[in-house]
């Protein structure tokens, strides 16, 4: 019987290393087929090697929910690979380590904003090797986004934050952001555990290694945050990721209202706003979430800096977003509010904070 057995079990791992090498081979030669396509299918690539794990991806992908009404959308993520030549260094350069900073950006920005996108839901491509995409890049520029992606070429920007505002002005809508909605519930549970009753009002800081010209001034949000507690709100300050990421002291919040995993997470993050009575913060990266969301309140201070080599100079601003200083998006209700400064003094929040809330 034992010998049977055996007879047996080598028979069927015969058949079944058999059946594993067919697979493969059917899988090679179907890859090797000419590549099809439908005439409802659409390819967006994000190059990863451009350095583009940053917020930014929002604008990229309510760009591509835009370009894909009607269509079947798949992205193809490029993710970044280390080469002698950085096109663009990376934000943390001073702060971790030029490459692993974007992988853990990819990790915790590009990923997660994927989930954020409101009734979105492509067929996601993650590639390190460029030439896996070729059959895409070869395609026609309308089945593109952007449609002069090319193959062998880094995949440049294209006007994505302008075309969001002439597509909600041409039709009086436009994508949103929004919390999955069991993060909302996770908030919620949050509330009811530290039993708080009064309104959620958000300070989120910035305290970057990159261009520190950017950053919060923290101390005048210390008092931004003892105001609101005296006025009877329920401040939550949101430390920059940066220190929050190494558990850093270095601004002293012992004492003051915070939720750590809403810094850790963007889904939470988002949801916290949403759930919050106003959000106050500087122009930085996180406030993307603000501005693309129909869904928070927000208050959006030193949104510029005068710093030509900035990103966030005045002229750089104004070219990516189409805006001309002192505007505000076309989509804005009387929520929210950019305001066009290059401070953040305490006695400049305290009134904007006055009047939005009275309006």
């Amino acid at each position: 019987m034992k010998k049977i057995r055996l007879l047996i079990n080598l028979v069927s791992l015969k058949f079944r290393i058999l059946f594993l090498e067919l697979s493969n081979k059917k899988n090679r030669l179907i890859k090797e087929k000419k590549f099809n396509k439908s005439k409802n299918d659409i390819y967006a690539f994000l190059d990863l090697n451009n350095f583009r794990s940053t917020f930014d991806v929002v604008g990229f992908l309510l760009y591509c929910k835009i370009k894909s009404l009607k269509k079947k959308l798949t992205i193809i993520i490029f993710r970044n690979i280390p080469n002698e030549v950085s096109i663009n260094p990376a934000k943390e350069k001073d702060f971790i380590g030029s490459h692993d900073s974007t992988k853990i950006r990819e990790d915790n920005i590009v990923k997660v904003c994927l989930d954020i996108i409101e009734d979105f839901n492509p067929k996601i491509i993650f590639i390190s090797d460029r030439n896996e995409a070729n059959d895409y890049l070869s395609l026609s520029p309308e089945y593109k986004i952007p449609p002069n992606a090319q193959i062998d070429k880094i995949i440049d920007w294209d006007k994505y934050y302008i075309y969001i505002n002439k597509f909600y002005l041409k039709y009086n809508t436009r994508p949103s952001l929004k919390a999955p909605s069991h993060y909302n519930n996770l908030v919620k549970l949050f509330i009811k555990k530290n039993e708080i009753k009064k309104k959620i009002i958000t300070i989120t800081l910035r305290d970057s290694s990159y261009f520190p010209l950017r950053n919060s001034t923290i101390d005048n949000w210390k008092k931004v945050y003892r105001y609101l507690e005296e006025n009877d709100y329920y401040p939550i300050i949101l430390d920059d990721m940066e220190n929050i990421s190494i558990d850093s002291k270095k601004n002293e919040l012992m004492g003051y209202n915070t939720y750590n995993f809403a810094n850790i997470d963007q889904r939470l993050r988002l949801a916290l706003y949403e759930e919050a009575f106003l959000n106050l913060s500087v122009n930085h990266g996180p406030s993307q979430l603000l501005i693309y969301s129909k869904y928070c309140n927000f208050l959006i201070f030193k949104h510029y800096v005068n710093d030509e080599t900035s990103p966030a100079s005045l002229e750089r601003i104004e070219k990516i977003t189409g805006l001309k200083k002192n505007e505000q998006y076309p989509f804005f209700n009387n929520k929210q509010k950019l305001v066009w400064n290059i401070n953040d003094d305490y006695e400049l929040i305290i009134d904007e904070f006055k009047k939005i809330i009275n309006t």
